[in-house]
């Protein structure tokens, strides 16, 4: 399964064009037909089941290479749903805008408290961050 989920602002739809003509005419398309502030699509793709997996990788592979380049980001939200190779392919929500990490940690309480353990949570942490980004 593969989720994609994308915001622009209705003065930004435009400026989606340079990035996927197919994308910029969905947006185009609920925007005039709703006049709303935001559009917001939800896309959902069962790569297993057919070649939409390919498809819509190769636009999101296009979509990432022109943000990395553009000084303009017409998108207000851009994430992703997809299975995650190093998490047993549990689906896992990819921030393509944002480079916030986001992990759930078991710590450690001092006795008879719910003040965490600092050198606990501290080394934890680090484990996470070597581990997603190779530090």
């Amino acid at each position: 399964m593969f989720e994609k989920e994308s915001k622009v602002h209705k003065d930004n739809i435009k400026r989606i064009k340079e990035y996927d003509e197919d994308l910029f005419s969905a947006f185009k398309t609920v925007e005039e037909a709703t006049f709303a502030e935001y559009v917001t699509l939800e896309l959902k793709y069962d790569y297993v089941k057919g070649v939409e997996g390919t498809a819509i990788r190769s636009k999101l592979d296009k979509i990432l290479d022109k943000l990395s380049k553009s000084k303009i980001i017409p998108f207000n939200k851009l994430q992703v749903k997809a299975e995650d190779s190093e998490s047993n392919n549990l689906l896992k929500d990819f921030d393509l805008l944002n480079l916030w990490y986001r992990s759930n940690l078991k710590v450690e309480l001092k006795d008879k408290s719910k003040t965490i353990v600092s050198i606990d949570i501290f080394t934890k942490m680090r484990n996470e961050l070597n581990k997603e980004f190779g530090l």
